[in-house]
């Protein structure tokens, strides 16, 4: 999405310049997806229109994805997108019965937007210790900047959970895996991270599946919370891990 600044995410405001938003009443985006899933096919495609043709064309132009479930007949985009389509009269003066309006668009996405609640969960007793995962490739976001791990991060950091990591100890990775700590990131907890530069922060790929790395978040927060040590740097895990496998006996 070229229309996207890039950055924009990690100060907590999606910066999206609106102008060219621009609606194709027939045609998908995605023949054939929704229906796989069990879904109503709803036509239509709201999309950023290059050359003012009011057509859709799928080799250069960026078409929105909008969310939908079993059982429901709108495409639902999200609030931010839906006001947009508002202020600039992208309908004209009929709004398709096909396309949630801004009360829709904002209950649907009050159940499912987690990051509306990350101050709420902070002003809990005790704060909660966060732990986030994010690698290079995504199959959520294909932004260069990866704006949702960067306002995810920063906003539990503005809202001052207990402890904020993006990405395991190298230490408790290296313990799981059984590699060296230099195939992994080392981003210091509590500090913030530069999302114009947001690749040095995040896992390769091809290492280990990601489940390994949850493994690891797991570890480290829980060693942590279980002897108090919320220290920046560890140069080796606090707790050391068996598998429970007992060596043959010797006879």
């Amino acid at each position: 999405n070229r229309h996207y600044r890039q950055g924009s995410c990690a100060t907590g405001s999606c910066l999206v310049d609106y102008r060219k938003l621009a609606w194709q009443p027939e045609g998908q985006k995605n023949p054939g997806h929704h229906n796989g899933a069990g879904e109503i096919i709803i036509p239509g495609v709201l999309f950023f229109d290059e050359n003012s043709n009011k057509h859709w064309d799928e080799s250069f132009e960026f078409a929105f994805s909008y969310a939908t479930d079993v059982g429901l007949d709108k495409q639902i985009y999200p609030p931010q997108v839906t006001r947009a389509l508002e202020r600039l009269s992208v309908f004209n003066k009929t709004w398709p019965s096909s396309v949630a309006n801004i009360k829709e668009a904002e209950a649907y996405y009050q159940e499912r937007d987690g990051s509306l609640y990350i101050r709420e969960i902070c002003q809990q007793s005790p704060p909660p210790m966060v732990a986030v995962f994010g690698s290079r490739l995504d199959h959520v976001q294909r932004q260069p900047d990866h704006p949702h791990i960067a306002l995810q991060y920063n906003s539990w950091l503005a809202n001052k959970a207990r402890w904020v990591r993006l990405n395991p100890d190298p230490c408790y990775m290296a313990q799981i895996s059984g590699m060296n700590p230099g195939n992994f990131v080392d981003n210091k907890p509590n500090t913030s991270i530069d999302a114009s530069a947001m690749d040095i922060y995040l896992e390769p790929e091809g290492l280990v599946p990601d489940y390994v790395f949850m493994e690891a978040l797991i570890a480290e927060l829980s060693d942590r919370q279980h002897v108090g040590n919320f220290n920046a740097v560890l140069t080796a895990p606090l707790i050391n891990y068996a598998n429970g496998a007992q060596p043959p006996e010797v006879k």
